[in-house]
């Protein structure tokens, strides 16, 4: 679980992420859990997703309506949902050190 105030911006969520899973591209945050690939509703249409946090300016009390209370355990809580995928490096220094070794010389 990632902690975060509310007058925090969603930026330090961005950096809090990569902090917590090493070097990731493409992050999505959400309000709302996204629904899995082929989720649909009662009447069989697929769930839309929902409206991703894009402004990493804009600051948590913004996006919840709430600036929490005095004494923390009054405060409400909030969940955001987040996707990324790991970082898939082409960089062709990584891929030659796994090819060389000194010991197959």
């Amino acid at each position: 679980m990632l902690n975060f105030k509310t007058n925090e911006c969603v930026s330090k969520v961005y950096r809090k992420i990569i902090s917590r899973h090493g070097r990731v591209k493409n992050i999505k945050i959400y309000t709302e859990e996204p629904p899995q690939e082929g989720d649909t509703n009662t009447e069989g249409e697929l769930l839309s997703m929902p409206p991703e946090l894009t402004d990493k300016m804009q600051q948590l009390h913004e996006v919840f309506g709430s600036f929490g209370e005095e004494v923390k355990a009054d405060a409400p809580e909030f969940t955001l949902h987040y996707d990324f995928q790991p970082f898939d490096s082409d960089e062709p220094l990584l891929f030659a050190l796994g090819v060389y070794s000194p010991e197959k010389e």
